[in-house]
Order: C-alpha cells, then sequence, then structure tokens
C-alpha cells in the first residue's frame, strides 16, 4: 500500500475542509429557507401544541402540562373534516360512544363505558339537575351551531372532584368563537328526501365591542319505502331542526370584559317504529318536540393572569 507523501496528506486535508464548509453553509442555508421561506408554516404548526385548555384543571394550562387525560378538537379539524354535529366530531375520539335514540333524533355521549358526563358549553354546565330517564342527562342536539365552535375539550375519567358526581366519566367543554374579523357567511345546500339546509354566519367587531351570531334551518320530508309493489310514504317521518345562537362581548379593560350569550334549538320530527312481519308491517308515527334555551350573562375579570375568574349568571330550559 502506498503511503501518501506531505503534499497529498496537505490536499485531502483541504478538500474535507472545503466538503465540510460546504455542507454547513447548505444547512445554514436550508435553516433560512426554513425561517424565511414555506417552511414557515411548519414550524408555527409545532407551536400549536402548546393550546392552553380551561377544563381539565378549571383555569388555563398547556396541553402538555395538563395531568389529565385531555383531547382538543380544534375548528380547523371540524373544518377539514366536515364534521356536520358535535356527536359525529366527538365519537371520533378513542374512549368515547355515541348513543343514538329514535333514530338518530336524540344523542348522549359516553366516555369509557360511562354515561355520567358532564356537558359544558363555554363553561356552562347544561346537565339536567332535576334528574332524568337516564344518567346521561345532555341531549347533543342542545349544542350550538358547529360553526359557532372554536374547540371542544374532551377530559376522559373521573373529574367529580372539580366538577361534581355528574362527571365520573369525563367532563366535555364546548368553547365558542370570539369575533376576529368582520365577516358573514351563507351556507345553502339540498338533496334527497326533500332536504333543505340553510346557515348564516356573522361576526364582527367594532372598538371594544364584538358579535357572532349564528342561525341555522334543517328540514327533510317523508320518507317512501318499498312494499308489495307499491311505494306508500312513511308517516309521521319528516324532519325539522332549527337553531339559533348569539355571542355578544363587550371589552371593559385590558382583563376585564362582560359577554351575553344565548342558545336556541327546535327539533320537531317523526319517529316511527314498526311492527309484525315483512308481509304484514304495521308503521306508526309518533312526534318529537323538543325545544332549549340557554342564557348566560358572564363577567370575566383577571383575564390576562394565571387564574382568570367568572361571576356567571345563567338560565337553562328544555322542554
Amino acid at each position: 500500500m502506498k503511503q501518501m507523501g506531505n503534499g497529498e496528506k496537505k490536499l485531502t486535508m483541504q478538500v474535507m475542509a472545503a466538503l465540510l464548509a460546504s455542507a454547513a453553509i447548505g444547512t445554514t442555508a436550508f435553516a433560512a429557507e426554513a425561517v424565511h421561506g414555506e417552511s414557515a408554516d411548519v414550524a408555527a404548526d409545532v407551536y400549536e401544541l402548546e393550546d392552553t385548555v380551561v377544563t381539565a384543571e378549571r383555569r388555563p394550562t398547556k396541553k402538555m402540562d395538563t395531568p389529565a387525560n385531555t383531547t382538543v378538537i380544534t375548528a380547523r379539524e371540524i373544518e377539514d373534516n366536515h364534521y356536520q354535529s358535535v356527536d359525529e366530531a366527538i365519537g371520533h375520539v378513542n374512549g368515547v360512544s355515541i348513543v343514538r335514540m329514535g333514530g338518530g333524533l336524540r344523542s348522549y355521549v359516553r366516555i369509557n363505558g360511562d354515561d355520567r358526563v358532564v356537558l359544558l358549553v363555554d363553561g356552562q354546565k347544561l346537565n339536567d339537575d332535576q334528574g332524568s330517564l337516564s344518567r346521561a342527562s345532555v341531549d347533543l342536539n342542545m349544542i350550538p351551531s358547529m360553526d359557532n365552535i372554536q374547540r371542544i375539550e374532551i377530559v376522559k375519567g373521573g373529574s367529580s372532584a372539580l366538577y361534581g358526581s355528574d362527571a365520573v366519566g369525563g367532563v366535555i367543554n364546548i368553547i365558542t368563537k370570539n369575533a376576529v374579523k368582520n365577516e358573514t357567511k351563507v351556507d345553502i345546500n339540498t338533496g334527497s328526501w326533500g332536504s333543505h339546509n340553510y346557515t348564516l354566519s356573522t361576526q364582527g367587531k367594532e372598538n371594544d365591542f364584538s358579535w357572532f351570531v349564528t342561525g341555522g334551518l334543517q328540514k327533510r320530508g317523508h320518507f317512501d319505502y318499498k312494499f308489495d309493489g307499491n311505494s306508500p310514504t312513511m308517516a309521521n317521518s319528516d324532519y325539522n331542526n332549527n337553531s339559533f345562537s348569539m355571542k355578544l362581548k363587550n371589552r371593559l379593560s385590558d382583563s376585564d370584559s362582560l359577554a351575553l350569550s344565548y342558545a336556541h334549538r327546535s327539533v320537531d320530527a317523526g319517529q316511527y317504529e314498526c311492527y309484525g312481519s315483512f308481509s304484514q308491517p304495521n308503521y306508526y308515527g309518533l312526534r318529537l318536540r323538543e325545544n332549549f334555551n340557554n342564557y348566560n350573562l358572564t363577567w370575566n375579570f383577571n383575564e390576562d393572569t394565571d387564574v382568570p375568574g367568572y361571576v356567571r349568571f345563567f338560565y337553562n330550559y328544555k322542554r
């Protein structure tokens, strides 16, 4: 084997130094592109892991520092996955199951098999403390429009120490949006079974005052079915679902604000059953009529601190 002379060694060292310098320059250039170019969006997405959650400890904490098993569904995820209802969105979370009754006209949630789940909207408890037919006392139809939701926080496991005996299974807190710009959106669609959906949302800001208002109408006609060569109409199978939600907020100071929220939903729909045999079916229909009206007036203080607080007056109505 031929040994390299001093001249060859010096040349080899120079080549290696040039290669290392080129790699360092390339790495620096790539890093600069990541900061100033398109890759900056990726870096910004990484910081989304530090989302603040308020449900697990009833005060703002970073999700990474929260000891409870918490899942957050953001407005971006709701939009990207085209979720049409709250039960559809949370039903994709591990450990969360949806119980649908009356042909899907009523929906209840279970976490880890337990239906004792506290359901909140902006911290306002919707559970019926006067009792119901089951321990799951909140119909998910009470929730406002999906267009009004900023994020959904799901805490799995017992949270009775903070939220009472209704929270043995867990807690779901739905955070609604605050206005960030002046915008109005209209969504109209129609389809089979005489289905028509109309949604209007508007938001805006004027100095210290902001508003976010949504309204929706959902209608569906009667079902037809095939029997004995005929196509009779299934009586009482139509569906009407109307919703309206409003959030008005006025900034009193850098750390204080006053908010008024109102959510309404009314359902008028048919429930149908079939008895007998396939050769002699006996269909009959019943009407399901539900009306929800939830109000709250909230004074938020110390909003810019680690321990914010609020004083709230609320009224829940369900018929």
